[in-house]
């Protein structure tokens, strides 16, 4: 049986306005994000591209900075047993803020996904602990390489999304605050 070909979409526009709060119910405004990504699909080897522009103008409190990251999902199963690695930042750019009332015009951000790796220290750590043996090379070759094709089955599953969101600081764990995010597909270039 033949695989469909890969649909890629490009011109994905998506915008996130949040009502922003402190101490849990302290009205501080509206603030809004708007995107415009390239496509949602790319080789290892790409440039993963978005225009954003960003508005702060009707919010009470500075945006500390926005970013521009790549994130990826694992899940694997084997027989009884599931590995669920948590949404890692493969890569990120960083711009500055905004100040309270400010806006930032359409701005151009790029990832280079070749560039993109783990960053967690016990995902790419050789040793496993006390008195366990070290992982094998091979374990630890997929931090090595670029980017590994997206994948959905029923033993394993990498998902990969590309995110622009307006941080404002420490708080931001218990608050909604602006973003885009657009699933994706990393596909072999052999394809």
């Amino acid at each position: 049986m033949r695989k469909p070909p890969l649909e890629i979409a490009t011109g994905q526009n998506l915008t996130s306005t949040q009502k922003l709060v402190t101490c849990c119910c302290v009205d501080q405004g509206t603030a809004n994000i708007a995107c415009n990504f390239e496509k949602n699909a790319y080789t290892p080897y790409e440039v993963a591209k978005c225009y954003m522009e960003a508005s702060n103008k009707d919010c009470k409190i500075p945006v500390d900075s926005i970013t521009f990251t790549l994130k990826r999902k694992v899940w694997a199963k084997a027989g009884f047993h599931q590995l669920r690695v948590p949404e890692t930042t493969l890569a990120t750019l960083t711009l500055p803020g905004l100040l309270e009332g400010q806006e930032r015009p359409k701005e151009h951000m790029e990832l280079d996904l070749n560039t993109a790796r783990e960053s967690n220290r016990f995902m790419i750590s050789k040793t496993r602990g006390a008195g366990k043996a070290e992982y094998a090379e091979e374990d630890l070759a997929i931090q090595k390489e670029p980017l590994q094709p997206s994948v959905t089955g029923t033993i394993l599953s990498c998902h990969y999304v590309l995110e622009a969101k307006m941080n404002y600081g420490c708080c931001d764990c218990c608050r909604s605050t602006p973003t885009c995010r657009l699933p994706m597909t990393i596909y072999s270039a052999d394809i």
